[in-house]
C-alpha cells in the first residue's frame, strides 16, 4: 500500500503546473526586500511630488510700451473720458518736465515761424532751430534772469517774423502790385516789432546791469554777528 500512495503522490506532483521562480531554477537565491527599501520604493520622489514648471519661466515679460500707454491715456482724455482726465492732470503733477517742455508756446511759435519761412527742407528746417539756439545763447549770456528769458524769446520770434517777411518781400514778381505792398508793409511791421524788442533788452540791462536785485537783502554772517548787505 505504501508503494501505491508514493506512486500517487508522484503522479500528483507531475500533474501540478510548475510554480518555481525561474531564479530558484537557476540556482540563484533571492533576497527578500529589505524594510528600508521597500520604504523607499513605495514613497514618491520629490521630482513626482513638485509641479512642472512652466518652459518660459525663465524668460522674462516684455517691458510695456510706456509711449503707447501715454498717447492712448491723451487720446482719452481729448475724447472726453473724465478718468482719463483725471490720471493725465496727475502725471503731469508727478513729471513736471512733460508739461514744462509741451505748455512752451515760445517754441511752439518758432516752430510755425520757421516752417513758414523755410517750408517742409529738413536741412534747413534742422539749421534755422541751430541758429536760433546759438541766438539765444549769446543774447542770454551766462545767466539770464527770467524776465531777460523772456524778452529773448520775443526777440527770436520777431527775429523770424521778420526774416519771414522779407522773404516774401523779395519774392520774384507775378502777383499784382496790391500784393506786393502787402508783403511790403507786413515786412516792415515785423522790422518794427523786432526793433522794440531788443530796445527793450537793451533798456533793461542799462538798469539793471548785473541782473535783478533779490527781494528780500541778503543776510551776511561776520565774527557771530548778521549785518544786512
Amino acid at each position: 500500500m505504501q508503494r501505491t500512495a508514493t506512486k500517487g503522490l508522484t503522479k500528483r506532483s507531475a500533474a501540478e503546473p510548475q510554480t518555481t521562480p525561474a531564479g530558484v531554477k537557476a540556482g540563484i537565491k533571492l533576497r527578500p526586500k529589505s524594510n528600508r527599501a521597500a520604504a523607499a520604493a513605495r514613497k514618491p520622489t520629490t521630482e513626482s511630488q513638485a509641479p512642472a514648471a512652466p518652459r518660459d519661466a525663465g524668460v522674462d515679460a516684455p517691458a510695456p510700451d510706456y509711449q503707447q500707454l501715454f498717447k492712448a491715456l491723451v487720446a482719452g482724455a481729448n475724447a472726453g473720458d473724465r478718468a482719463s482726465l483725471a490720471r493725465l492732470r496727475k502725471f503731469l503733477d508727478l513729471n513736471p518736465h512733460v508739461w514744462t517742455r509741451a505748455g512752451d508756446l515760445a517754441a511752439v511759435a518758432e516752430g510755425a515761424w520757421i516752417e513758414l519761412a523755410v517750408g517742409e527742407d529738413r536741412l534747413a528746417v534742422e539749421s534755422v532751430k541751430r541758429r536760433v539756439a546759438q541766438l539765444k545763447a549769446e543774447l542770454g549770456g551766462l545767466c539770464p534772469t527770467r524776465l531777460e528769458s523772456l524778452l529773448i524769446d520775443q526777440i527770436t520770434l520777431t527775429w523770424l517774423a521778420a526774416m519771414h517777411g522779407e522773404i516774401q518781400a523779395a519774392s520774384p514778381a507775378g502777383g499784382s502790385l496790391q500784393l506786393a505792398a502787402f508783403r511790403l508793409r507786413r515786412a516792415e511791421s515785423a522790422l518794427r516789432r523786432h526793433l522794440t524788442a531788443v530796445r527793450t533788452l537793451a533798456t533793461l540791462r542799462s538798469l539793471l546791469p548785473t541782473g535783478l536785485a533779490p527781494i528780500s537783502p541778503l543776510s551776511l554772517f561776520a565774527g557771530g554777528e548778521e549785518k544786512r548787505a
